[in-house]
């Protein structure tokens, strides 16, 4: 009787030390992930700058000189 209390509490222990080691591994992991993504976020941070209306026109100048005037979009929506 002993025998078998001891080999139920063997294998509890078994289990349980089965996942509180997948949950640090788990959680090792989703850290791993939380840091890249920061990392990328970081990284967009710094190079995210406001577009001026002066680049904006030297774009559209630059666009229409090489494409010409012509819409690209056709006045009538049903056509």
């Amino acid at each position: 009787m002993i025998g078998f209390i001891k080999a139920v509490f063997g294998a509890l222990g078994v289990i349980f030390g089965f996942l509180k080691d997948r949950q640090l591994i788990n959680a090792g992991k989703a850290e791993q992930a939380n840091d890249t993504a920061q990392a990328t976020l970081d990284t967009i941070a710094k190079v995210v700058v406001p577009i001026t209306d002066v680049d904006r026109q030297r774009v559209w100048d630059r666009l229409q000189a090489k494409r010409g005037s012509k819409p690209s979009v056709p006045d009538d929506p049903a056509a």
